[in-house]
């Protein structure tokens, strides 16, 4: 439990970091948290999901198409 807390936190901390260093990208305290949590339950269902589902093609294009599959996580949270 402890060791989930801390990861949550550091997620926070990655995209308050993120945000001084990428233009145009903006994000407060509080609301880096609740990002923080949103995207982990992003990756923790629908990510797991589509990893599951694409591993064919994932092996035969030798783990290429995972980044695909990251990319279209990234537009998930943004329009979320």
């Amino acid at each position: 439990m402890v060791r989930l807390l801390v990861q949550w936190l550091l997620s926070g901390l990655a995209l308050l970091v993120v945000s001084e260093i990428v233009p145009g990208f903006t994000v407060r305290d509080g609301p880096a948290l609740v990002a923080a949590l949103v995207i982990g339950l992003l990756n923790a269902t629908v990510g797991f999901v589509l990893k599951i589902i694409t591993f064919p093609i994932s092996i035969i294009t030798l783990g290429l198409f995972l980044l695909f599959i990251n990319g279209l996580m990234i537009l998930v949270r943004r329009t979320s």
